[in-house]
């Protein structure tokens, strides 16, 4: 029983008598050299890319510490805000609302005659 019979191979290894024999192997001959420089070339491409990689992460990450964690801007806005409205609370003025005899007062004396009229 041949090969041919079982349908295990392509012709692509068949040689005829007139190529000569004995015949060499295909891809027998490997040029390791040349194996070895594209090795390095990719090992050094992958090791450039992690390193890129791990430089963009980092600085990416700093700023945005920067402008989000590490700054005072936020802090700063809201103790303005607090001092206005610690300012508001303790001075005279509109309420800012429409209804007609609105006003703002200060917040003690404002305590005080809430106590007075519900302390009686």
């Amino acid at each position: 029983m041949s090969s041919h019979e079982h349908g295990h191979h392509d012709d692509w290894f068949a040689h005829t008598r007139e190529e000569g024999l004995p015949q060499e192997e295909h891809a027998g001959h490997v040029d390791t050299r040349a194996l070895l420089i594209f090795y390095m070339i990719m090992l050094a491409f992958v090791v450039v890319s992690v390193i890129a990689v791990i430089l963009f992460f980092q600085r990416y990450v700093l700023g945005v510490r920067q402008e989000r964690v590490e700054t005072l801007n936020l802090a700063i806005e809201a103790n303005a805000y607090k001092a206005d409205t610690l300012a508001e609370l303790e001075t005279y003025g509109s309420s800012g609302l429409v209804v007609e005899g609105a006003a703002r007062i200060p917040i003690d004396e404002a305590r005080q005659k809430v106590l007075q009229q519900y302390g009686q």
